[in-house]
């Protein structure tokens, strides 16, 4: 998903018109994925005791950047004038997220409860 927001981005931050629009459709489309993965991934990655604990913990990182992005977008727009680059973080830390997706270690396996 980090690919199709990177790519998303690039068309919000670079294109016109119906590009634009098809961009954030885009965007759109991979956040709603996002949002169905840390819906479902605590209860895949952690054992049962500790589900709660780590959908809390989800949560809280992923709500805090998302507001904390969109004033620090708002501030952009008001410091430039120009509506494209409250997108560049967003194009920026997607590619981080590509590079540090290989890192998380998601194939193993969290042994049942005996």
């Amino acid at each position: 998903m980090a690919f199709l927001t990177f790519a998303g981005a690039l068309g919000i931050i670079f294109g016109n018109g119906l590009v634009i629009v098809a961009s954030a459709g885009l965007v759109g489309f991979a956040a709603a994925s996002v949002l169905i993965l840390i819906l479902a991934l605590p209860p895949l990655l952690s054992r049962q005791e500790d589900v709660a604990r780590m959908a809390a913990g989800i949560f809280t990182i992923s709500y805090s950047c998302a507001v904390g992005g969109a004033d620090h977008q708002r501030h952009r727009l008001d410091l430039t004038d120009t509506p494209s680059v409250a997108f560049v973080p967003m194009a920026m830390i997607t590619v981080m997220m590509i590079a540090l997706a290989p890192t998380l270690g998601l194939n193993r396996r969290i042994p049942a409860p005996a």
